[in-house]
């Protein structure tokens, strides 16, 4: 493998751990630019250059670092979404693990269109629609009781800047109002991914409620807020649709996620 010289030495210091050898390695000194036309190689025959003993305990490898064709499509979500490098991974990695089961995607939430973008992009050579939803005008009406969120949040945004950041996206399809109102035109239609970014339980319910009966075998659904303290509707929304369910929600509770996902049976 022959990438450019973009790794820190924490990062090459995991991959040869986990059995790479990386050049420039010993390096712990500010680096050279490389010159035009030099790359770093990468072989994953030799033995590591280092033991597990200089590593952090538990640290992961950062795959997410290493995945050409996903970095350049999170660059281009930079400014258009408050998801993480991390959980943005995950999606990707799902939407590349369903691309090959029939029907289309959905995203109920779409903020400033970064994740929506992700889909987009990561669909784009199946030719599957990527249906999104989303007021585009800020948070609808909430539940004090379970919800911190109040009407009104995320309205720093409009349709038509999110229209204009997917242009590029033949597949993509807006929809702007209150979800499910504006499901009437995909209610015929199944659905190998959705993406459930909606915070608020009564959202996040009728995400559950409208997508389940929907969602082809082994589909996924991901509900980005499950195990985020200011979302605790979103959870018990999950948690109560799911409980006479065969499905059970799995938690990707790590320190930098609060995802949760659903595989269909």
């Amino acid at each position: 493998m022959i990438i450019k010289k973009i790794l820190k030495a924490p990062i090459k210091k995991c991959l040869a751990v986990a059995g790479y050898q990386v050049v420039g390695l010993e390096s712990e000194q500010p680096e050279v630019p490389l010159e035009s036309g030099q790359s770093e190689v990468i072989h994953a025959s030799a033995q590591p250059e280092v033991t597990p003993d200089e590593m952090i305990p538990g640290t992961p490898l950062p795959l997410w670092e290493m995945d050409v064709q996903f970095q350049a499509i999170r660059k281009l979500m930079e400014g258009h979404t408050l998801v993480g490098v991390n959980d943005s991974y995950t999606i990707y990695q799902f939407a590349l693990h369903v691309k090959s089961l029939p029907g289309d995607v959905a995203e109920v939430g779409v903020y400033k269109g970064g994740t929506a973008w992700l889909l987009a992009k990561a669909f784009e050579a199946t030719g599957k629609d990527v249906h999104l939803f989303d007021t585009f005008g800020g948070m609808p009406p909430t539940d004090s009781s379970r919800d911190h969120h109040k009407q009104g949040d995320f309205d720093d945004v409009t349709y038509e800047e999110v229209r204009e950041y997917l242009g590029d996206c033949p597949h993509a399809h807006l929809y702007k109002g209150f979800f499910p109102d504006t499901a009437v035109a995909v209610e015929a239609k199944t659905f190998c991914l959705v993406h459930v970014d909606a915070d608020i339980y009564r959202s996040v319910l009728d995400c559950c409620q409208f997508f389940y009966s929907r969602l082809t075998s082994g589909g996924v659904m991901i509900f980005d807020d499950y195990g985020r303290l200011s979302c605790p509707g979103a959870k018990a929304a999950v948690d109560e649709f799911f409980a006479a369910k065969a499905e059970h929600p799995i938690y990707n509770g790590h320190s930098h996620s609060a995802q949760a996902f659903v595989i269909k049976i």
